[in-house]
């Protein structure tokens, strides 16, 4: 219980991993939570604090950040992640900080800054569609990507006393256009790509044989989804070799019982290969 609970801490990190993660640790969850963490700034102010905690249910959402948040703060092994849970709270506090606060020019700059973000979105989501990532990307998706920019700008001129709406379509806009065009990219090129491109390849491989995971032979669930999904069954572990199959093995199980590699594939752990090879 206790090695389980001491892992990723600073009881079994070293020193030195510990003090850098206690500095980065706010400015990194900072900047996964960008731009809205820039409300941050309002929650400095002292009355704007004590009227949070006057609130009995904005009081209950602080105690549970202040008793979570240094677990994770203590962790250098931690990722990012583990804290999603926490995020509507955060959210909810850095919001209630800025309507509560009677600096009208702090949320007047700020307001500029946002429009300056919902410009720079409002751009990349007119032309990223139109980039040339051999996509096959449709021109009637490029137009109505066209047309809900130009509804949200309009919505930010014209919606003064409402501009969340201009705001919000802005989100919608370039979630709509990066969907179509950057995550497709994205999943056609670098490591994700050829982690399954090599799975594929290899489950195509053994079609109709029967294939097996060696014990102790670590495989990334994505690598295995790929070829559970190809070959239309699940890929289980055995603990010994099965005679006339074909196994999944780590580098170490080669030599041991003498095997002959026929291919490999890359996993995700450390880009460490897995190789396929086949029994008697």
């Amino acid at each position: 219980m206790w090695e389980q609970s001491a892992q990723r801490t600073i009881i079994d990190k070293a020193w030195y991993e510990s003090l850098i993660h206690i500095f980065k640790f706010p400015v990194e969850h900072l900047y996964h939570l960008a731009p809205w963490s820039l409300f941050v700034i309002f929650l400095f102010k002292k009355d704007v604090r004590r009227k949070i905690w006057q609130n009995e249910f904005l009081k209950l959402l602080s105690l549970i950040l202040i008793v979570n948040v240094p677990v994770y703060w203590l962790s250098p092994g931690y990722y990012p992640r583990y804290l999603f849970m926490l995020y509507p709270i955060i959210f909810i506090l850095l919001a209630q900080g800025y309507f509560v606060s009677e600096n009208e020019r702090a949320k007047k700059i700020l307001r500029y800054i946002f429009l300056g973000f919902a410009a720079l979105m409002i751009i990349g989501a007119m032309v990223l569609p139109f980039l040339s990532l051999d996509l096959g990307f449709s021109i009637l998706k490029g137009v109505i990507v066209v047309l809900l920019a130009l509804i949200s700008i309009g919505a930010l001129i014209y919606l003064k006393q409402h501009k969340y709406v201009g705001f919000i379509l802005v989100l919608l806009t370039f979630k709509l256009a990066f969907s179509w065009s950057g995550v497709p990219a994205r999943l056609k090129s670098g490591r994700t790509f050829e982690y399954k491109t090599e799975a594929v390849a290899l489950a195509k491989q053994t079609t109709d044989e029967r294939l097996k995971l060696l014990r102790w032979s670590a495989i990334n669930q994505q690598s295995a989804f790929y070829i559970q999904r190809e070959r239309k069954e699940i890929l289980w572990h055995t603990e010994g070799v099965w005679p006339d199959a074909y196994h999944l093995v780590a580098e170490k199980w080669i030599d041991k019982h003498n095997f002959e590699k026929l291919d490999s594939m890359t996993i995700k752990f450390g880009n460490r290969e897995l190789y396929l090879v086949k029994t008697d």
